[in-house]
C-alpha cells in the first residue's frame, strides 16, 4: 500500500514539473534579440508539442519585448517564455546613440545658458559639502596616567 502511495506522488510530482517547463525554449546560449518576429511553422510530427501561444519575442524598433504565438519547430532566436526574461536579456543590449560622459568635478559657480524654447530654464545654486580640516597647531595630548 505505501508503495503505491510513494509511486502515485512521485507521478503527480514528476507531472507537475512536466507542465512546468516552456514548450518551444531555446539553449540559453542561442537567444538572441534581433531577428524580428518569427513564429515558425506546424508542418513537423513534433510541433504541436513543442507549440506556444503565449511566447514573447524583442521588438528592436520600439526596444520592447511583444507577445506571439510559437508554432513549434522553425523560427528564431529571438523568442522567450516571458515578458520578463526577454526585457532581462535583451533591454541592456540595446543600442545607445551615445556613449556616457563623465565630467571631472569643479567647485566654480553654476552657470545659466540662454534658454532656446519660450520657457524659462534656471538652475538651482550648487554648495559644496562641508570639509573638515584637521588643526594645524594643537598640541600632542599626553596619555593618561596608567
Amino acid at each position: 500500500m505505501k508503495f503505491i502511495l510513494i509511486l502515485a506522488c512521485l507521478a503527480l510530482f514528476v507531472a507537475h514539473i512536466h507542465a512546468q517547463r516552456c514548450r518551444g525554449r531555446l539553449a540559453p546560449n542561442r537567444k538572441a534579440c534581433t531577428g524580428g518576429r518569427n513564429v515558425g511553422h506546424c508542418r513537423g510530427r513534433n510541433c504541436a508539442r513543442n507549440a506556444n501561444r503565449n511566447m514573447w519575442w524583442y521588438d528592436t524598433t520600439d526596444r520592447t519585448c511583444k507577445r506571439m504565438s510559437y508554432r513549434g519547430c522553425g523560427g528564431n532566436n529571438n523568442r522567450y517564455c516571458t515578458r520578463a526574461e526577454c526585457e532581462r536579456r535583451c533591454r541592456r543590449r540595446a543600442p545607445t546613440t551615445a556613449a556616457p560622459t563623465t565630467a571631472a568635478p569643479t567647485t566654480a559657480a553654476p552657470t545659466t545658458a540662454a534658454p532656446t524654447t519660450a520657457a524659462p530654464i534656471t538652475a538651482a545654486p550648487v554648495t559644496a559639502a562641508p570639509t573638515t580640516a584637521a588643526p594645524t597647531t594643537a598640541a600632542p595630548t599626553a596619555a593618561p596616567p596608567a
